[in-house]
């Protein structure tokens, strides 16, 4: 489910799939969209 909300973050902010996972390291309005708590990780 989570690699479907990667998608919508993808064209909203219009950037690469790696750009999106490598903010959802580190920006928490991503990781709240993703239903992920601060501490988790995240997809390699």
């Amino acid at each position: 489910m989570r690699l479907f909300k990667y998608l919508p973050l993808n064209v909203i902010y219009t950037i690469s799939d790696v750009d999106v996972v490598e903010g959802s390291r580190y920006d928490m309005s991503f990781k709240y969209f993703l239903d992920m708590l601060p501490e988790e990780y995240v997809i390699d």
